[in-house]
């Protein structure tokens, strides 16, 4: 699915967060944005995924309903804390066989009756990987998708991206992971609100210096 940025801001109070966003990304592409905490890139995501709206501009999606063929991964817990692991899957999850088939591919059936208030951050993580992946979205906006997770689990959240988009899913992400800057078509780094080009930008081997 294709997607379009076209002249995005968004201010807090007096606080312009977001000034003047365009870009575009087409099916196929992983579209990474980086840049310091604090500086709106979660911002940019929930506009996109429809949580928040910019105060100018506009998200122009390829298809009608864009958004209900997309998957939204939030930086913060999205999860039913005393719900558990099935019961959150089965929120999203179109049928049971699709549950199933969740629980094997993201290693979660051996807590599938445990309440989310008792999983480690990385399952958690994991649980909100699958659920964002539930009614096969075309297009994944994701908030640093291997947060709290180790090797093992980024490297399989890393070959279901690749996944995704060799079977034409478009993914957007906001990372500090510079295996994920690697595997993105193109990369963004968002600086007193505006986005510029990050490899034209910074050269390789300047990445840490960039926005960490």
């Amino acid at each position: 699915m294709d997607i379009r940025v076209e002249h995005v801001s968004r201010s807090f109070g007096s606080q312009q967060v977001l000034s003047d966003i365009s870009f575009a990304a087409s099916s196929g592409d992983i579209i990474g944005i980086v840049g310091r905490n604090g500086c709106g890139k979660s911002t940019l995501l929930a506009i996109l995924a429809g949580i928040d709206r910019a105060d100018d501009g506009n998200v122009i999606f390829s298809v009608p309903g864009g958004r209900e063929k997309s998957g939204y991964l939030p930086q913060t817990n999205p999860l039913l804390e005393e719900a558990s692991v099935v019961e959150n899957l089965r929120l999203w999850a179109p049928d049971r066989e699709k549950t199933e088939r969740l629980l094997k591919e993201y290693d979660l059936e051996s807590v599938r009756r445990k309440k989310v208030r008792k999983l480690s951050g990385g399952m958690k993580r994991r649980l909100a990987i699958a659920c964002a992946l539930a009614h096969d979205p075309e297009l994944l906006i994701m908030d640093e998708p291997t947060a709290a997770l180790d090797i093992v689990y980024k490297k399989m959240i890393h070959d279901i991206m690749n996944d995704f988009t060799a079977s034409g899913g478009t993914i957007i992400l906001v990372t500090h992971e510079q295996e994920e800057i690697s595997m993105c078509s193109r990369c963004y780094i968002l600086q007193d609100g505006c986005l510029k080009d990050y490899r034209r930008n910074y050269p390789e081997g300047d990445a840490e210096r960039s926005f960490i």
